[in-house]
């Protein structure tokens, strides 16, 4: 049996992880991340410069918490893809308090799909499928397409917490292969 967890979002901004709980929620993960990721996947409609398509508010206020970045066919909750079109960057950055306080200032919720008030954050394209890892492991994994959370509680009131926020039950399809080790990666420093 799987240790994993996983919680299906909703398109309402009524229900969800989002506002107060979507705080807590980062609140009792945080203190167990040392990095984390945001993806965003390969747009032909755009310039080569800007094929990723993450122009955006989060990831310029992020810049000083950069720790590099590595493009893929593959990620949490994605497959190898047949093209290049299934190519996605994937954004890693270092935890702190200030970086989660930077995510909080432009999402109200875990799957980024309500932004805050900020003029620049509604104008702009965000990143997707933010992925928490802890002493280098993933124990976070969204697919913001999918309104998809992952969660492999590190501990039983992370557990506790998260379950009292919405329905998770048990995950079906992760296993301890989906605890992807950050370090195993490619990761260049090039920002863009």
């Amino acid at each position: 049996m799987s240790n994993w967890i996983e919680y299906y979002g909703c398109r309402r901004e009524d229900i969800g992880i989002i506002d107060e709980s979507f705080r807590l929620f980062l609140d009792v993960c945080w203190p167990y991340v040392d990095y984390f990721t945001f993806s965003s996947c390969r747009d032909d409609i755009i310039s080569e410069e800007q094929r990723y398509g993450d122009f955006c508010e989060l990831k310029k206020e992020l810049t000083p918490f950069f720790a590099g970045r590595t493009v893929r066919n593959e990620w949490f909750g994605y497959g190898w893809g047949p093209s290049k079109y299934a190519e996605m960057c994937i954004y890693r950055y270092r935890a702190s308090k200030e970086a989660k306080e930077v995510i909080l200032s432009c999402y109200r919720d875990l799957l980024l799909h309500f932004p805050t008030d900020k003029p620049s954050v509604k104008a702009l394209r965000k990143f997707d499928d933010l992925c928490l890892f802890s002493r280098g492991k993933l124990f976070l994994g969204t697919v913001s397409h999918e309104y998809q959370v992952c969660l492999y509680p590190l501990t039983i009131q992370m557990r506790s917490i998260a379950t009292s926020l919405q329905m998770w039950h048990p995950c079906k399809w992760c296993d301890e292969r989906d605890r992807r080790n950050i370090y195993k990666f490619n990761w260049t420093d090039e920002p863009s």
